[in-house]
């Protein structure tokens, strides 16, 4: 055969693979099965004037954005279901409006905001904007995760992060919280915050992959978010929850020394013997020679109840919080998102001391006081 007839039989093949490669290129990428549309609108005041820098969120879907100087504002790429849109300004009522996303197509709203001020007999009532927490979750890369839980423990409250791993809390009340964030093959992340009048706040928190032998699986965290929820929604005046942020400008200092500085102090002097416990699951209730303390799951023999050094009486239970922290500084304030204080009594939902053993004497009964650390992690 010679070249030429043997171009002239290639020549159709090399035809073919490049129009397949053509056609390949030109194939359109696949598009979200979900549909998708918008919701535009305008914000405005009683006397039909815009009203610019005002925050306009769908809770569910973790997306929000601020109205411009006209007061519009645009949500795209909403996935086309009901939602409830929350419009809120200072000074003025919330506004919920529950729509339909179309799909493929904008909706349009025009909504109306009432101030809160009120006058009554020469009263002024105002109606307080609550508060909000905007969020990422990431890998230790800053890949994004779908499908978190968030919970807020103590308020019975959780939400999913989206498919961008972002979430929206909204109408926070003013306190302390634990967020515990958890999902399957990851370890369990806490992170304390605490909420003043009129915040908003934005973080981001790295979920590390489950390691083998780690106890604080997201099954056993699930646990310990409903006993938690239930601890602190029952408690009452005879306890208290000191977040962070009255931590975190101690550094490294011994917990029970910054204890002692914040607003817990006086209730310190009332729990001169107190039973710990670590993230609302691991009691602590001997010690050992030199090594400071030994968990209940990890001993060997049957825990006994100790005699703090300091406090008069006999019979006392739990380890010692006494003499400048006792048994506190052996945590770092730095260490720290949260710890929950109750006078003996006042556990009112007995969680606490169901985690204890009952040769302790922090079991139920009785109902000892009680400290609950939550470490960082």
């Amino acid at each position: 055969m010679t070249l030429g007839e043997l171009q002239r039989l290639l020549f159709p093949l090399a035809l073919l693979a490049v129009s397949a490669v053509a056609e390949a290129q030109e194939t359109p990428a696949p598009r979200d099965s979900i549909p998708r549309g918008a919701i535009a609108g305008v914000v405005r005041d009683e006397r039909g004037q815009p009203i610019a820098d005002a925050r306009v969120g769908i809770e569910a879907l973790a997306i929000q954005t601020r109205t411009d100087s006209a007061g519009r504002f645009v949500l795209a790429g909403l996935p086309a279901r009901s939602v409830d849109v929350v419009v809120r300004f200072l000074g003025y009522r919330p506004a919920i409006a529950t729509v339909t996303v179309p799909a493929e197509r904008t909706l349009n709203l025009g909504i109306a905001l009432v101030p809160t001020a009120e006058r009554l007999d020469a009263v002024v009532i105002r109606e307080a904007i609550l508060n909000q927490v905007a969020g990422l979750v990431t890998t230790d890369a800053g890949q994004p995760i779908p499908g978190v839980l968030v919970d807020v423990l103590g308020l019975n409250r959780r939400i999913t992060t989206n498919e961008d791993g972002r979430f929206l809390l909204t109408d926070l009340n003013p306190g302390s919280y634990i967020l515990q964030f958890r999902l399957s093959g990851y370890r369990v992340s806490q992170y304390a915050l605490r909420m003043v009048p009129q915040i908003d706040r934005d973080i981001t928190i790295k979920l590390r992959p489950l390691e083998r032998g780690d106890r604080f699986s997201p099954e056993v965290a699930a646990q310990v978010a409903l006993e938690t929820n239930q601890r602190i929604g029952f408690r009452g005046a005879l306890s208290m929850v000191i977040g962070r942020d009255e931590l975190e400008r101690w550094d490294t200092a011994p917990l029970g020394v910054a204890l002692g500085g914040s607003r817990a102090a006086l209730m310190l002097q009332n729990l001169p013997t107190a039973c710990l416990l670590l993230n609302g699951y691991e009691p602590l209730v001997t010690q050992t020679a030199g090594s400071g303390f030994v968990s209940a799951q990890s001993m060997s023999r049957t825990p006994t109840s100790i005699e703090p050094a300091g406090v008069s009486g006999g019979g006392a239970a739990g380890l010692p919080t006494s003499r400048a922290g006792g048994w506190l500084n052996h945590f770092r304030a730095n260490e720290v998102e949260m710890v929950e204080l109750y006078e003996p009594g006042s556990e009112n939902s007995r969680t606490m001391c169901q985690r204890f053993p009952p040769s302790t004497g922090c079991s139920c009964p009785p109902e000892p006081g009680g400290i609950i650390i939550w470490l960082k992690r």
